[in-house]
């Protein structure tokens, strides 16, 4: 019986593969068992999870990035750029799309590493993780948590660069005439050399200026009144007084859907440009009269009749 097994032993190793005794060899060389069920299964479920993961943070990202690109249209960008372009690559969020390239890679990865991973094609496994990606950007963006990340980010990490961040460091120009702060004494608090239509503001600086108030709308009066973050445009003619001739609000501390952003934004051209028409009404008459407005020889009807989206965008004094 035993020579029966050993001539049996034989006979196999006689049949086998060079390749295959390599292998068996090389397994009882190092010792090499088979892993549990159970193991090869968490292994594989943890990998897609990792995975799922990955596309989740993916789509966290992305909806950050997508709230920054969809909310340029929507920027008064034209009295802080000359076009739209270079507006837009100020604030092209290039950490966010970096991380998300380097999220979807790891989501390549992952999806590789399971058990059937090596099945898929490149171009499934890359359009199933961004597209998957995507799709969730997309339910994160009508929830507005691309907003909310963006903005808790940037309040919790000074080095963090948000929206809110970007925007009041373009926007904020004393020296061109824009201003970015809050109303911080009320009229009456005011000393009476002053005109009656004046109020206290302090900007993001901690300056504290006096600005007049009698170029603006009632509604522009009720906006300033709400002590809450402000854009102004101005002008001035004496230190730390300010000629009002626009209050915008701020729609970067809460979410405001589209609709809204872009009523104020439409009603911020109209103003600007209406002074733009009425400056160039003044220097039509200042021509016929033969009168050289470069010079100051010019006197316009109010201080605000200078405001321009080309003045906005240029240093002018502040004294």
């Amino acid at each position: 019986m035993t020579q029966h097994q050993v001539t049996t032993e034989e006979k196999e190793q006689t049949n086998r593969s060079p390749m295959c005794s390599l292998v068996l060899t090389r397994l009882k060389e190092e010792a090499i068992t088979p892993r549990p069920r159970w193991q090869c299964l968490l292994s594989e479920y943890g990998r897609w999870f990792l995975w799922a993961l990955t596309v989740v943070l993916a789509a966290l990202v992305f909806s950050v990035a997508l709230e920054v690109m969809m909310s340029a249209p929507y920027a008064l960008y034209e009295a802080t750029h000359s076009n739209f372009l270079t507006f837009f690559m100020d604030i092209m969020p290039l950490l966010w799309l970096t991380l998300l390239v380097a999220l979807v890679a790891l989501a390549l990865y992952e999806l590789r590493q399971t058990k059937r991973g090596y099945r898929y094609s490149l171009l499934l496994v890359i359009g199933s993780s961004f597209g998957l990606s995507l799709f969730g950007a997309v339910i994160f963006h009508v929830v507005h948590t691309g907003f909310w990340l963006d903005q808790s980010l940037g309040r919790q990490m000074p080095y963090y660069m948000s929206l809110e961040k970007q925007e009041s460091k373009m926007w904020h120009n004393p020296a061109a005439g824009r201003f970015v702060g809050v109303s911080v004494i009320p009229t009456d608090s005011l000393p009476p050399l002053l005109p009656s239509a004046s109020v206290a503001f302090k900007d993001v600086d901690g300056v504290t200026w006096t600005i007049i108030t009698d170029n603006l709308t009632p509604k522009e009066e009720e906006l300033l009144h709400t002590a809450m973050p402000v854009r102004i445009i101005a002008t001035s003619t004496s230190p730390l007084v300010l000629h009002l001739c626009a209050v915008l609000p701020w729609l970067f501390d809460h979410y405001m859907p589209k609709e809204e952003r872009l009523s104020h934004k439409t009603a911020y051209r109209e103003r600007i440009e209406a002074y733009e028409r009425d400056a160039a009404v003044s220097m039509k008459a200042a021509a016929s009269l033969r009168l050289d407005a470069s010079e100051g020889s010019v006197v316009l009807d109010t201080p605000c009749a200078t405001v321009s989206f080309k003045e906005m965008r240029q240093p002018v004094s502040t004294q």
